[in-house]
């Protein structure tokens, strides 16, 4: 394809086509920076994408394609809160009630209930052959 070029530079991120999305990203990495020294957050990210998209236009001369650049730039403070925790349900089971299409939890039938001085014998380990208590 030999055309003659209306700009002698070559197509690249530094030409003045692609100068809103870099003012756009200089804005963004600013405000990201200033937002994580003024929330104490140690994590950001920045993200940018460039769609590209060819519109031909078919003319005597033959097709020509014009291009768009749509460019988006994001940023994502990371502050963490975060808590966590574990509800086992030994000893229990999930129970459906059919009637009322709901779930429940029981004790699981023919093991005792467990009581706070059962702790004990737990700690004590199943070697101390506690016949009252099903390990």
């Amino acid at each position: 394809m030999s055309k003659a070029f209306v700009s002698g530079a070559e197509l690249k991120l530094e030409n003045e086509i692609f100068d809103n999305f870099r003012t756009d990203m200089n804005v963004i990495i600013r405000e990201l920076l200033k937002n994580m020294i003024s929330r104490g957050s140690e994590d950001g990210k920045i993200t940018a994408t460039i769609e590209v998209a060819l519109f031909p236009e078919y003319t005597e001369t033959g097709t020509a394609l014009h291009p768009q650049f749509t460019h988006k730039v994001n940023s994502v403070l990371q502050l963490k809160d975060q808590k966590s925790g574990i509800a086992p349900c030994k000893d229990m089971e999930l129970v459906l009630d059919e009637r009322t299409n709901t779930y429940y939890l029981q004790h699981i039938k023919g093991k005792p209930q467990m009581s706070i001085y059962d702790m004990d014998l737990r700690e004590e380990g199943p070697e101390e052959n506690h016949e009252d208590y099903d390990y």
